[in-house]
């Protein structure tokens, strides 16, 4: 078989080239070669591509090559030089819907794709997942509220420690607890203590008692439930025009009526959704408990795919009033800016003053000594997981027996 190479410039021959005047070794060798003496076969649609490819594969067995070898290394140039269009012409072909990519497949589709884009700096970027957790009282919707906020105002807004990145977003708070007055006057507070805080219309806020129906029952925990939610998202985007692309779930005992906490396997219920939204490009903030210990409550099955872990905590020495520690315990990327604060309100003002890296240097001393997990906790007035996280990050070895 001969393929006419397209002439440099119009009107002038084309170079033949012959399979037989050097016969390859391999069927991916013998379509390279007849492939790259068309000089402009790079620059073909992917349909043009196939045309070229057609002639040569039943052209195959007359040079000696299977036919299923040669159609499987047509396949193999395809895919190498349309990655994209060729997975959406086979798609329909395919028997599951699970996709995986080559090394090369990969990074060419990462490099489609935007990097990591924070929206509340220092610690949380789009469609990502992120824990909250604290003692009732301690400060949980102060926390998750005024993230929210940040959120939906983007670029300028402030709240704490928080500053939002970007034009904002469309975002979703749902309270499962609080009255409609009081996630009002919640709202209304954390403005007034962060001049120029303005979520806008882009911030959603659902309430139990704010219901058409009183009878509706908000429960994540079930599969009704979530479609209810996500019907409800569809309904917010066919009444405004905005793609929600936060959630945040403030508290998972109140939103998810039948989870049993301490049980893996009912988590498990949870996490594929979990998995789903970030799929569907929507970030989730979860709030939950801490127990009398202050480190949170359930299995550990229920963080392991989050990118960032906060703890909310009330110094033991707090005078009255709101206050309170905010600790990373945990973030999968590694921002910079990432600090510890202490946070007291007073008056109408947040006053923050950052402490992680005195806390660091107390676990490190701590530890150092040979202390225990327990011991080192109290010591500093921290949750044994935020002190053996901590031991982790630094890179310390505790004491035998705390591994």
């Amino acid at each position: 078989m001969r393929i006419a190479e397209d002439a440099a410039e119009p009107g002038q021959g084309g170079r033949e080239v012959s399979a037989e005047a050097n016969p390859p070794k391999t069927p991916e060798a013998w379509v390279a070669m007849l492939t790259d003496a068309d000089r402009s076969f790079r620059e073909k649609t992917y349909a043009e591509a196939k045309d070229v490819l057609s002639p040569i594969l039943f052209a195959a067995p007359e040079h000696g090559i299977e036919l299923h070898e040669a159609s499987r290394a047509c396949r193999a140039a395809l895919r190498r030089r349309y990655p994209f269009e060729h997975a959406a012409s086979s798609a329909s072909a395919r028997k599951s819907p699970l996709r995986s990519y080559t090394a090369a497949q990969l990074h060419a589709l990462a490099m489609t794709r935007p990097p990591r884009e924070l929206i509340v700096s220092p610690f949380m970027a789009k469609y990502e997942s992120v824990f909250l957790y604290a003692y009732k009282g301690h400060g949980k919707t102060w926390v998750s509220l005024g993230a929210a906020m940040v959120c939906a105002h983007g670029e300028g807004g402030r709240f704490l420690n928080f500053e939002g990145v970007g034009p904002g977003v469309a975002t979703l708070f749902v309270d499962g607890e609080m009255f409609t007055t009081d996630l009002d006057q919640r709202v209304e507070d954390i403005k007034k203590s962060s001049p120029g805080l303005e979520p806008g219309d882009l911030l959603h806020l659902w309430t139990p008692d704010a219901q058409d129906d009183a009878h509706t029952i908000l429960n994540l925990f079930s599969e009704e439930g979530r479609r209810m939610l996500e019907d409800h998202i569809a309904d917010i985007y066919d009444e405004t025009g905005q793609v929600i692309e936060q959630i945040f779930l403030d508290n998972m005992a109140s939103l998810l009526h039948g989870w049993e906490e301490n049980e893996q396997k009912s988590w498990l219920e949870i996490s594929p959704w979990l998995l789903q939204l970030r799929a569907q490009r929507r970030g989730n903030f979860w709030v939950h408990h801490a127990g009398k210990t202050l480190d949170y409550r359930g299995n550990s099955a229920m963080i392991g795919s989050m990118h960032a872990i906060l703890k909310v905590a009330r110094p033991k020495d707090a005078a009255p009033g709101a206050s309170f520690d905010l600790t990373y315990e945990y973030t999968r990327a590694k921002p910079a800016g990432l600090q510890n604060f202490n946070a007291r309100l007073e008056g109408d003002v947040w006053t923050v003053e950052t402490t992680g890296q005195v806390a660091d240097e107390l676990i490190r001393i701590l530890t150092g000594q040979g202390l225990s997990l327990r011991v080192i906790a109290d010591q500093i007035g921290k949750g044994k997981n935020a002190v053996a996280l901590a031991q982790k990050r630094l890179g310390l070895k505790p004491r035998k027996g705390d591994e």
